[in-house]
């Protein structure tokens, strides 16, 4: 596999797209410090896989983006490509030429490129594998590294011979391979936890489950038994139920045929009531039309007296006129005689009538007033009658009220009665469910409080094991924080721990007085190196740095002996040459440093020890870093930029270009002070990782501690428990429920009833006093009545003696009057007559035939009157004696209404006692119903059955058993099922699928078990096989080591490669031994530089000949040989470029002479490298 090009554009200071052809032979990469040779090296190893940033000399990875410069932007991305031809076959025959890419952005996007189409990191490296072409691998070498490998440093020299045995699949495989098996072994882990608090938790769930089982095959009988003995229950509480019905439905047509018999009756009554109302109307108004009759008759029989007194008054007038005609006839003569005599007895006369008249309107008066009398007596005595059957009518209606009342009263007693029975049984029954449900309400009371208790404990503990978990998963990231930065540090301090102590960057010489202090020939006891004297804060270091490059191999020394030793002892040792500062012999300089723009003053920013002011003074009493290049603003100063790019020394002395950086670890300034702050900055680091992991222990040990602490067994068999609790409360509290809404529904009724009986007192009450005072009223308006008859009679009679007498004192007044009269006619006729006889005797003549005229007219009227007397008599009699059949019919039919009242009563009483058996009947309806009903909700309730018909009418063997063998059955079942006691209802379920899931986890276990076997097998099979490969290549790279050392430096030199630990030589440490020249070096580190670099590619070059990679790159290996080591160095290189293309980093111009081709790596524009290609094929070196 040969490599043909590199392509690079934007990758660290390649700002333009940058073309490098590889031929085969060896190719030179030459330039001076600082134009980005090792940036093509860079940009090898990082297209090859590289991610780790210190390996390509940078901080972060976004670093190796081309970064602009002052008259060129930064670039978007870095992209380098790596064309491969797979000329040897190396790669898998489809690719004839493969072409690697790798491109990064700014935004942190990394792609890879494999012929053009993209792909995985891993795709590359596995691509590559085995090939000896890897971003790690041996093919390529900086001069920093020979170290690594010399020391031993991170298991380097381990790392190349794997990868020259081709373990690196190996272990890749074992990597994998370990990998699976910790996961593996961790899910066994956690399978075998879930065995064991499976088969903790199964014992308990079996027991259970058969508990249960038990429990339920009894629980099948008792209800089979329960089922047949309630179906039978409810076959005879059925039948009951239909006769009872039967029963009921015939006294109620029984009760009908009462109630209409019942009501046809009353109506019949009313009717006979309305006509008994009727009649009694049609008396009071025919005896109301006889009063008037007879009154009539006594109208007619006063006028007929009158008229008759009258008639026998005018006869007597007449036959008084007539004689008194003859006497006036006869009188006249006698007048004048008798006239004096008239008036004598006309006086007499006048007095009388007088008296006459004031005792007849006396008698008129009183007549009145006893006529009046009696007919306010007649009326009173009519309303006395009146109020008196009103009163009875009164009577009869609240009697029957209050019969009825008493009826009803009677039944409601009776209801309430048996309400009162049926509430005391139910209100008992409640109380005893009220008590269970209370006793089980507080028993779940105290388990919730039990089972909030723990779950409040569980979930305290919950949180703290949450809590210390979060805890340590973030101590555990601080742990490997620090952890990685101890690593990162101590790295850092090895490699400054071997710089400082192998003073790498330093002359021969320098090294050499080193190691001859603090030994008996030591030139010095304060003798310190310049670059061990001043350091600066970061930002400051390049311009440091650019300002002691030149004084960078010199000692600082206090005396001018001291500096004399030691060249005296190098040049009796012919070490070379060294410079010193001698603090004696240095003038004192007073640093002048006026201010200068975006510049600072090197004193103001370096550090360095007061013993050392005077040579700080004498270095830097001029020096000034800046940001900018201001250098021609400035005379008499020396500027050196914070890059350390440039510098512009006091008197026209420039130097440009890029120095090292002091974050490359290779720098000689500040080594020691910075290996010190390293040590700090570990020994902190370790500190701080121990008090981490202690806490973190200490909470994992808090963790174990909460977890055997687990509450969650009882917690879950609590709240089992505390459901069936929770089921009989249910239960209970449906029971309880429907027992007080019968309760309720009794008390109701009960109330009801109470109710209905104190209206009915009331109303009773209220009624008694009524009839009571009714029947007062009766009495005294029949005693009212009587007095008022008796008082009417006396009073008519009275009225009648009064109204015979007053027509007597009439007639009296009326002959007066008459008597009167006639004296005055009799006076006037004879004085008259003695005036006029002839006209008197006329006048009486007329007189008598007007007095004949009226006597006729009253015959007529008396006649007509005693006509209307007998008739008015006669309808009187009629009228009397209609009364009487009237009144008869009337108390007969009163007769008639008491018999068919007292007829009623004894239906109503039938009626009522159909109402109490039908109120018996329905009551044990009603308990038939009940138990019926009770039976199938408890059947329901019970079982979750309901009783069918089709369920009923099947038969079971159950069903043949007698009564007493199923109630025995039932109890028994009930004693096994008490006995038994309280389960798990889903225990069996439970232990099913926990034994289901104990036999899959069991079945995974044997499965990880196999799995971890075949794994361990795996591991040990590519142990074996690793350990077989590593073997191999260890002894032929042995064999290969031995010759191509003993060819760089001579046949009688020793040299060796030994396995510390030859039982298990892939953990065992490699050593290299090298004793070239006679020596005797207890260790590599006592070899010098060049002798270091040729065993170095000696071991290199033994692990080429074993695997040769398709390409070798050399970064600066070459620069600690000296002319004659260069020469081997160049000759192997020869030697070897037949079968591997080499590409040479160097500053040694024997090294470019020897190379095919060379590109020079310039830098034109200041930050933008570029190559020249320069093919030095057939050009002769004299």
């Amino acid at each position: 596999m040969q490599l043909l090009r590199l392509e690079i554009k934007g990758f660290k200071s390649f700002g333009d797209k940058v073309t490098i052809r590889f031929d085969e032979g060896i190719t030179g990469v030459v330039g001076p410090n600082g134009c980005g040779k090792s940036n093509i090296i860079d940009a090898m190893r990082w297209v090859l896989g590289e991610h780790r940033t210190r390996h390509l000399r940078s901080d972060k990875m976004s670093n190796i983006i081309f970064n602009g410069t002052a008259k060129r932007k930064a670039a978007d991305a870095a992209e380098v490509s790596l064309y491969f031809d797979n000329n040897r076959k190396l790669l898998p025959p489809e690719y004839k030429e493969v072409c690697i890419t790798r491109r990064y952005t700014r935004s942190g996007s990394s792609e890879y490129f494999l012929n053009g189409t993209a792909c995985r990191r891993k795709d590359i490296t596995n691509l590559l594998m085995n090939t000896g072409a890897t971003s790690n691998s041996y093919a390529i070498i900086e001069l920093k590294m020979v170290d690594d490998i010399l020391t031993d440093r991170e298991d380097a020299r381990k790392v190349m011979f794997e990868e020259a045995a081709g373990v690196a699949q190996f272990k890749q495989r074992k990597k994998e391979t370990l990998a699976k098996l910790e996961a593996t072994l961790s899910d066994l882990e956690r399978v075998e936890d879930l065995v064991h608090e499976i088969e903790k938790n199964m014992s308990g769930l079996e027991r259970q489950a058969k508990q249960a089982e038990k429990y339920f095959s009894t629980k099948e009988a008792y209800e089979k038994f329960s089922i047949a003995l309630a179906k039978r229950q409810v076959r005879n509480n059925s039948d009951d139920f239909v006769e009872l019905n039967n029963q009921v439905n015939e006294i109620l047509a029984q009760k009908e045929t009462l109630t209409n018999e019942q009501e046809n009756l009353e109506k019949s009554i009313e009717d006979q009531k309305n006509t008994a109302t009727e009649q009694e109307k049609i008396i009071a108004e025919k005896k109301r039309y006889l009063s008037s009759q007879i009154e009539k008759i006594n109208q007619f029989q006063n006028e007929k007296v009158r008229n008759e007194d009258r008639t026998q008054f005018l006869n007597r007038n007449h036959k008084q006129i007539e004689e008194q005609l003859l006497q006036d006839e006869s009188g006249t003569k006698q007048a004048g005689n008798s006239l004096e005599s008239l008036q004598q007895n006309l006086e007499s006369n006048q007095k009388q009538f007088l008296e006459t008249q004031a005792i007849l309107e006396n008698f008129k008066k009183s007549y009145s007033e006893e006529k009046i009398r009696t007919e306010n007596l007649r009326s009173a005595m009519q309303a006395a009658q009146e109020k008196f059957k009103t009163l009875q009518n009164d009577i009869l209606i609240h009697q029957k009220e209050i019969e009825l009342k008493e009826n009803q009263q009677s039944g409601s007693k009776q209801e309430n009665d048996q309400i009162a029975l049926d509430f005391s049984g139910q209100a008992d029954e409640l109380q005893i469910t009220l008590k269970k449900l209370q006793e089980i309400e507080n028993e779940l009371k105290n388990r919730n409080n039990e089972i909030s208790e723990l779950e409040k404990i569980e979930t305290e503990r919950t949180q703290k094991i949450n809590s210390l978990t979060i805890q340590i998963e973030s101590l555990k990231e601080q742990i490997g924080i620090k952890q990685r930065k101890e690593s990162s540090l101590k790295a850092e301090q090895n490699l400054t721990k071997s710089l400082v102590e192998n003073m790498e960057g330093f002359s021969n010489a320098l090294k050499y007085l080193n190691n001859s202090l603090n030994t008996d020939n030591s030139w010095s006891e304060e003798a310190v190196l310049l670059a061990d004297i001043f350091t600066a804060q970061g930002e400051y270091k390049d311009a440091l740095f650019s300002i002691l490059e030149p004084y960078l191999n010199f000692y600082v020394v206090q005396t001018e002996d001291e500096a004399r030793k030691a060249i005296s002892l190098l040049t009796e040792n012919e070490k070379g040459k060294a410079n010193f500062f001698v603090l004696d012999k240095l003038e004192s300089v007073i640093p002048n440093l006026p201010p200068i723009d975006n510049a600072v003053a090197a004193l103001a920013v370096i550090q360095f020890d007061e013993n050392y002011k005077k040579l700080a003074y004498s270095l830097f009493h001029n020096v000034y870093f800046s940001e900018n290049d201001n250098s021609n603003d400035v005379e008499g100063f020396t500027i050196a930029l914070k890059n350390g790019q440039f510098v512009a020394r006091n008197g026209g002395n420039w130097t440009g270009g890029k120095g090292k950086s002091t974050t490359n670890q290779n720098s000689q300034l500040g080594r020691k002070q910075r290996l010190e702050e390293l040590n700090k900055e570990i020994l902190n680091l370790e500190n701080g990782i121990f008090e981490l992991e202690s806490q973190r222990n200490e909470f994992l040990n808090q963790i174990e501690n909460l977890k055997e602490q687990s509450q969650f067994e009882e917690l879950r068999n609590l709240k089992n428990e505390t459901n069936q609790v929770s089921q009989q409360k249910i239960s209970l509290q449906a029971k309880a429920e429907q027992m007080e809404e019968s309760v309720k529904r009794s008390e109701e009724r009960k109330q009801a009833a109470q109710d209905r009986l104190s209206i009915l007192a009331e109303q009773i009450e209220k009624l008694k006093p009524k009839i009571n005072q009714k029947k007062q009223e009766i009495i005294e308006a029949e005693r009212v009545y009587y007095d008022l008859n008796e008082n009417y009679s006396v009073q008519n009679e009275r009225f009648q003696g009064i109204s015979e007498e007053l027509q007597e004192k009439n007639m009296t007044f009326i002959q007066f009057e008459n008597k009167l009269e006639n004296l005055k006619q009799e006076i006037k006729f004879k004085q008259t007559s003695l005036l006029t006889g002839k006209e008197r005797i006329t006048q009486s003549q007329q007189q008598l035939q007007e007095i004949a005229k009226e006597v006729n007219q009253l015959k007529e009227k008396i006649a007509l009157q005693t006509e209307e007397i007998t008739s008015l008599s006669e309808i009187k009699g009629d009228l009397q004696h209609d009364l009487s059949e009237i009144e008869s019919q009337f108390y007969k039919l009163r007769e008639e209404i008491t018999r068919v009242e007292k007829v009623i009563k004894e239906l109503q009483r039938q009626r009522e006692n159909c109402d109490t058996r039908t109120m018996s009947f329905q009551n044990k309806l009603n308990e038939t119903k009940l138990k019926l009903t009770a039976t199938r909700e408890r059947l329901s309730a019970e079982f979750e059955i309901e009783l069918t018909d089709e369920l009923l009418e099947a038969k079971t063997e159950e069903d043949e058993l007698p009564n007493e063998t199923l109630i025995d059955e039932i109890e028994a079942a009930k004693r096994r099922l008490q006995r038994i006691g309280t389960i798990n209802a889903t225990a069996k379920e439970a232990y099913d699928e926990i034994k289901g899931r104990h036999d899959f986890i069991t079945e995974q276990r044997s499965d990880l078990f196999d799995a971890q076997k075949l794994l361990e097998d795996t591991i040990a099979e590519l142990d074996e096989a690793a350990k077989t490969a590593f073997l191999d290549a260890f002894y032929q790279i042995r064999e290969n080591f031995i010759r191509v050392f003993r060819s760089l430096f001579s046949e009688e030199d020793n040299c060796d490669l030994v396995l510390s630990n030859p039982e298990d030589p892939l953990s065992s440490k490699i050593e290299v031994i090298a004793q070239p020249k006679g020596k005797r070096p207890l260790t590599i580190k006592q070899l010098s530089g060049g002798e270091k670099t040729l065993t170095a590619v000696a071991l290199l070059f033994a692990l080429y000949l074993l695997r040769p990679a398709p390409f070798c790159i050399f970064d600066e290996v070459d620069a600690p040989l000296d002319d004659a080591n260069i020469d081997k160095f160049n000759r192997i290189i020869k030697k070897f470029a037949q079968e591997v293309q080499f590409i040479i980093v160097t500053h040694n111009k024997r090294t470019m002479v020897s190379t095919d081709v060379v590109y020079g790596v310039t830098m034109p524009e200041i930050g933008v490298s570029k190559v020249l290609p320069v093919d030095l094929k057939g050009i002769l070196v004299e």
